[in-house]
């Protein structure tokens, strides 16, 4: 964990048995390595999103790209930072060493520029306005 972080926030975190046996028994949506660590969605968040529950994942654009075609009905909101360099003084922040974020920055997942239509909104978190992005975030949600 990262300075800031604990159990459920910002992610839950599993040991590599809990993660076996999840993986085991068909509870992984998607399985996503970046770096030493493994990322993934567990069904059971899904399903209940395909039953109607409003939940809101924090994706790479592939794994979001699959929950729609998989699920459906699903609202796709990509948030930006204003520049590389912003996104670097991000990742800093949160205490990412420097061979993380070239590793993030070079990732296909952060050159993918969104095309017309691939997201139902698209947020630029300038900053100093987190709650400017947040609002525009909160109608979206409100109207879905």
């Amino acid at each position: 964990m990262r300075t800031g972080e604990s159990q459920g926030h910002p992610y839950t975190f599993y040991s590599k048995k809990e993660y076996e046996e999840l993986r085991k028994h068909g509870g992984l949506f998607n399985d996503v390595v970046l770096g030493p660590d493994n990322y993934f969605l567990q069904m059971d968040a899904l399903e209940r999103a395909a039953a109607g529950e409003h939940i809101v994942l924090h994706l790479v654009y592939k794994t979001a790209l699959e929950v729609r075609e998989h699920f459906g009905n699903t609202k796709l909101v990509l948030v930006l930072p204003p520049d590389e360099g912003e996104q670097r003084i991000r990742l800093a922040g949160r205490g990412d060493s420097p061979e993380t974020i070239e590793r993030r920055l070079a990732s296909e997942e952060l050159q993918h520029p969104p095309e017309d239509g691939e997201y139902d909104l698209v947020i630029v978190n300038q900053t100093g306005r987190l709650l400017e992005a947040a609002k525009k975030l909160l109608e979206f949600v409100g109207s879905a």
